[in-house]
């Protein structure tokens, strides 16, 4: 069987397990920069990223052609509250980063791949996952031996969350997959 497990932000990332073969893989989740028109205050122009759909089709199909048994779990897409220093996400970036999720779970759909979706503060509690990104990181390298030669830059946090949501899908019971 083939476990997925995805992070779907934009700095995000797809890991996969195949529990027949022994075998861990990991990938930042595809993407496309653009040049704005947009200039920021250091005069440079504003980078927009877009999810690459078709690589990230055939990244998927790449993993699971060979495969007929195949479970992934996605994290919940959920907008980002005010933090207590005030933060929140603007309404673009939000409705970017949904569509974005909602084009991650139609690829699953195309793909047939059955998929649950888990909220970030349920699988976290359930794994033991640190909020701290460092610490995840660390905490992944630990759980996930062979992907540790993948998780040493400071920006690997989308994979190590990526892997733990495999290892989460692989540890847990997850009987209500949809094939949307």
């Amino acid at each position: 069987m083939i476990h997925i497990g995805i992070d779907p932000g934009f700095t995000g990332a797809i890991a996969t397990y195949d529990d027949e073969r022994d075998e861990w893989h990991v990938y930042d989740m595809p993407c496309t920069y653009a040049t704005t028109t947009t200039r920021l205050k250091s005069g440079k122009f504003k980078i927009r990223t877009d999810l690459d759909l078709p690589r990230l089709v055939r990244l998927l199909f790449e993993q699971i052609n060979s495969c007929e048994a195949i479970t992934a779990t996605i994290e919940k897409a959920q907008p980002m509250r005010k933090t207590a220093q005030g933060a929140t996400q603007g309404t673009s970036s939000t409705g970017r980063y949904m569509q974005a999720y909602g084009m991650i779970l139609g690829a699953l759909a195309a793909l047939s791949v059955p998929y649950t979706e888990v909220r970030a503060l349920t699988w976290k509690r359930k794994m033991a996952v640190p909020s701290n990104k460092s610490l995840a990181i660390q905490l992944a390298i630990e759980l996930i031996k062979p992907l540790a030669n993948q998780l040493t830059r400071q920006k690997d946090h989308g994979r190590a969350e990526a892997g733990l949501l495999c290892l989460y899908n692989l540890k847990h019971s997850l009987a209500k997959q949809r094939y949307n």
